[in-house]
């Protein structure tokens, strides 16, 4: 879906330009040519907002505020000039309408124009059953630690790819516990798995490959996630692959889509049984991996 012009109201979406007094002719300017690239106008928590825009010269730059954060708007450099994206991660919220606040700067010194896109967010649909385990060295503290140190190192993610990728599975098999599941460590704490977790097919089959090209920023072995790789992909994409018996990359290593990291494991206080813990991250937020795979990424 493609929204261009002053004010535009198509498939739920309602396009306002919001003059601010003093540079009204330039901000009319900038609205009037500013086409968006809106494949979808609602979502549900653990999904993704992917927003397009093909601006002006006279645009420098930008920013989006969406659930009181910032999110910066990245250049599409497989795409012609002036095209850019972001994505917007849906945390769990009340369903209902938010709103979706764009910033354009123009000339230094001169307030920046403002666009507002209404945007639905649905209820959870994602059914979150209770699984009780054993795992007899789990401790939530390092948990919650290991949890932070990587949401630390996603913050310094630098990666910028020449195009915009697809992900791939990291290993052939079943996916045996989804995005929102409730984890209880034998009543020491409740935990809310924030990825998928998958048993190869075969025993013979156990690589993990990396789901698409980026840069590892962490490979280590931590108490909890045991033996974990952390890989950005840019345009604030990240996954992460944990448990596994072992690791063959190192941090700063460049990989690609389908290089093999190391195999399924069961390292960690928090393994259950011998499975891949794999993470989709859209600016440090975790999301559902299987809900990528319906987000348009627009060529």
């Amino acid at each position: 879906m493609r929204l261009s012009g002053k004010t535009t109201t198509i498939a739920g979406f309602c396009l306002g330009l919001l003059l601010t007094s003093g540079c009204a002719s330039l901000q009319e300017r900038i609205g009037r040519q500013i086409e968006y690239i809106v494949p979808r106008d609602e979502a549900s928590p653990g999904d993704v907002f992917h927003l397009g825009f093909v601006l002006p010269k006279e645009v420098r730059g930008g920013w989006v505020l969406f659930l009181d954060k910032k999110y910066r708007i990245y250049p599409r450099r497989d795409l012609p000039a002036r095209t850019f994206t972001v994505f917007l991660p849906i945390p769990k919220v009340d369903p209902g309408e938010y709103t979706i606040t764009c910033y354009f700067l123009a000339k230094k010194g001169k307030p920046p124009s403002k666009e507002e896109l209404t945007v639905q967010i649905l209820p959870d649909f994602i059914p979150q059953p209770v699984e009780t385990v054993a795992a007899r060295r789990f401790k939530v503290e390092g948990y919650i630690q290991e949890r932070a140190r990587i949401q630390s190192l996603l913050k310094k993610s630098s990666y910028k790819p020449e195009k915009l990728q697809d992900l791939v599975l990291p290993l052939g098999g079943e996916i045996v516990s989804g995005f929102g599941t409730v984890r209880n460590y034998q009543d020491k704490a409740e935990v809310a798995l924030e990825g998928i977790e998958i048993v190869a097919v075969s025993a013979s089959a156990i690589d993990v490959n990396t789901a698409a090209d980026g840069r590892v920023i962490l490979a280590e072995k931590l108490p909890m996630l045991g033996n974990c790789v952390l890989i950005d992909h840019g345009y604030s994409f990240a996954t992460l692959y944990c448990h596994l018996r072992s690791f063959e990359v190192k941090a700063g290593q460049e990989v690609l889509r389908g290089d093999r990291l190391g195999l399924v494991g069961r390292t960690g206080g928090a393994a259950v049984g011998k499975r891949l813990l794999y993470q989709l991250f859209v600016t440090g937020t975790p999301v559902n991996v299987q809900a990528y795979t319906h987000i348009e990424i627009f060529e």
